[in-house]
């Protein structure tokens, strides 16, 4: 929604990040206000509001007041509110702006596809990155609009550091840019010194190293990671995650690193790097290593007894698998 002339229209907000979501619901609010800052704002989740209740909000002030309306969660609005809102949608009011909120999913799915076929409805759909290569895509925007310069491997290297989370990175990046001298980039070795702290750093680093054939080094992060209480959990998912790379990578051997970047969902410097790794790899090996995985998810995930046993097993059955022929 923009600044200039929001009354009028509606702005429709879906998508299944709820992070995104509220940002971008907060950020239409500021610019209704900013556009008339003696607008009046009414604020309601969809659940229980009427039909009649619906007229109600969109109905002509008798003061000529400008009239802001978000509603939340319409996909919980009940059929008669749905046709009313419809309705209105077809001819809104001059002195009205609404924002609705889908959470997502197919529920309230109809009325979705009726809105987006009105002239007055505005829609900006708000989804999840979905490969990690989207997910440091999305890390590099977010800098970029705090005009900060961030390269792949620094983007790569804060996901994996924070993890998956929008607002945990988004928070991240805040932080970075307001401690950072103006013009300073955000570079790996600065990701490196303020979030190597991190549990999920640490669990990539003793899979790359079991990975890698390094079982001493990868024995060492592991117990770091247990002395600062990381979840075994967290540890063999990110073999997983390694073992994956590798037998997408190996199955791919024939493309090129940009291709298959692009079929898999993986920075190019990953893609490099993995298949420094494959050297020391077959396919055998690999699918041992698979069903090695398998079996300590399957075990942290029981409640092992001893989960420092599960995981160290784990390091040295994945690093011998490179021998396996």
């Amino acid at each position: 929604m923009t600044v200039a002339g929001p009354f009028g229209r509606i702005l429709l907000i879906t998508g299944n990040a709820e992070y995104l979501r509220d940002r971008t619901r907060a950020k239409a609010v500021a610019s209704i206000k900013n556009a008339d800052a003696g607008v009046n704002l009414v604020e309601a989740t969809s659940v229980g509001v009427s039909a009649a209740e619906l007229i109600g909000m969109t109905g002509p002030s008798l003061f000529s007041e400008t009239t802001a309306i978000v509603l939340t969660e319409i996909e919980n609005l009940a059929d008669d509110a749905s046709d009313a809102l419809v309705d209105y949608a077809a001819n809104p009011q001059d002195e009205i702006t609404i924002v609705l909120v889908h959470s997502g999913g197919n529920k309230g799915r109809g009325l979705l596809q009726k809105l987006r076929a009105s002239p007055s409805v505005d829609e900006v759909a708000v989804n999840a990155p979905k490969y990690d290569n989207d997910y440091a895509a999305w890390v590099r925007a977010e800098a970029r609009d705090r005009g900060r310069k961030m390269d792949d491997r620094a983007a790569v290297g804060l996901v994996n550091a924070i993890g998956k989370d929008l607002r945990a990175l988004a928070g991240a990046i805040d932080q970075l840019a307001l401690t950072l001298a103006d013009g300073e980039p955000v570079t790996s070795e600065l990701i490196d010194e303020y979030f190597s702290g991190r549990a999920e750093i640490k669990t990539y680093e003793i899979a790359d190293a079991a990975f890698e054939g390094n079982i001493s080094r990868a024995l060492e992060k592991v117990r770091w990671s247990f002395e600062n209480k990381v979840s075994p959990v967290f540890m063999v998912a990110a073999f997983a995650s390694g073992v994956r790379g590798l037998a997408s990578v190996s199955a791919s051997a024939a493309m090129s690193d940009g291709d298959i970047a692009k079929a898999h969902g993986m920075p190019p410097f990953k893609v490099k790097a993995i298949r420094s790794t494959l050297r020391g790899w077959n396919d055998v090996g690999i699918a041992h290593a698979i069903e090695v995985i398998a079996n300590a998810d399957t075990d942290v995930k029981g409640g092992a007894a001893d989960a420092g046993w599960v995981i160290e097993r784990l390091v040295i059955d994945v690093a011998k698998a490179r021998d396996v022929r």
